[in-house]
């Protein structure tokens, strides 16, 4: 049964210290010291005993609701109490989106929300907690659209983000990724949110952190889910098939692991995954026969013409047209089989050789 909506700090604070009391190893206990006892960027702290009676105590700060760009304001307050009072910081809030999460994480900070998320680390004594609640916000009411980066428009700002490492004004975005105007500014405005995203003082638009920005896109855009996916056979193997795409006219680009051996080590290949616009006649063209079982080619299907997907793509050695390196990521992150491990493997070659992949 759902929760209801947190009303007040007080009753934040109180299922943040049962969620934790909850997951303390036996022979632990949580006291709550004080509120407002001085801790600048604190508003309560915990205390937290080991069974051999050491003691560790952490400055929380509790807010009913934060934004990415307040949670990053929060965390370096806590941090900088922290570092004089020697005590772990932790957020305590209504709810915090993934991107939020991860940056908390990051930074050193711990956080829970009043969904169930987790995260507490201390030194001494050593102690490590963690949990998952929602990835959603429960209580979002209707109105204003949660931010997300689904869809085509989403999609088109952020490949542009990642394949380009340069400072943006909105009209010049607009114009390489093909959204509109809207979309764009929605987009630019999560991003803000969720610190993906950052404006300077000229108001010139940048990414901090890439791989945060993709791995966040990854949670929102499955190629799985976002185009019309098509299995097939071809009786003569893989070869056969390269060779056909290699020679041919249609537009398309093959994705996953295959374009990923371009830039690092992936298993033996026993499907190729094709995004094309046409899909039945890149199956007529390259002699396939559509299956249910045993499919050795997927076709992708974009919902919209001129798709994103085919935006800075490349050759492989083979000579097959190959999706841009993000591209390439997120569909690996949010594959089947060994693709996600794939996927860490292409993003470790990306981190070191990122002048040769961002434009």
């Amino acid at each position: 049964m759902e929760k209801s909506a947190p009303n007040s700090e007080g009753e934040l604070l109180q299922r943040a210290r049962d969620l934790i009391s909850a997951r303390l190893p036996t022979g632990w206990a949580l006291k709550a010291l004080s509120r407002g006892a001085g801790d600048e960027g604190a508003d309560v702290a915990f205390a937290l005993s080991a069974p051999d009676g050491q003691v560790g105590v952490v400055s929380v700060d509790v807010k009913r609701a934060v934004s990415g760009a307040g949670a990053l304001g929060t965390a370096r307050s806590l941090l900088a109490s922290s570092a004089t009072t020697g005590t772990a910081p932790m957020l305590i809030t209504r709810y915090l989106a993934p991107p939020t999460r991860t940056m908390l994480r990051e930074a050193g900070v711990g956080y829970a929300d009043a969904t169930g998320n987790l995260y507490l680390m201390l030194a001494v004594p050593a102690l490590y907690l963690a949990d998952r609640g929602a990835d959603k916000d429960p209580w979002r009411g209707a109105g204003r659209p949660r931010g997300t980066l689904k869809g085509e428009p989403a999609a088109r700002v952020v490949r542009a983000l990642l394949d380009t490492d340069r400072s943006w004004r909105v009209r010049d975005l607009i114009s390489a990724s093909g959204a509109s105007t809207g979309a764009t500014y929605r987009v630019l405005e999560y991003l803000n949110d969720q610190e993906l995203a950052a404006r300077d003082e000229r108001g010139a638009w940048s990414v901090p952190n890439w791989e945060r920005l993709l791995r966040a896109w990854a949670e929102d855009w499955n190629y799985l889910t976002e185009t019309t996916v098509r299995r097939y056979i071809h009786p003569r193997g893989l070869i056969r098939v390269q060779a056909a795409a290699a020679a041919s006219s249609l537009s398309y680009a093959v994705t996953g692991a295959t374009a990923a051996a371009e830039w690092s080590t992936v298993a033996p290949q026993r499907a190729l995954s094709f995004y094309t616009e046409g899909a039945a006649a890149a199956a007529a063209e390259w002699g396939l026969r559509e299956t249910d079982a045993g499919a050795n080619v997927i076709l992708l299907e974009p919902r919209t013409t001129r798709s994103f997907v085919f935006q800075n793509r490349g050759r492989t050695a083979d000579g097959l047209a190959r999706v841009a390196p993000a591209q390439a990521a997120v569909d690996l992150l949010n594959g089947p089989g060994r693709d996600p491990a794939e996927g860490e493997e292409l993003i470790t070659w990306m981190r070191g050789n990122e002048a040769s992949w961002r434009i």
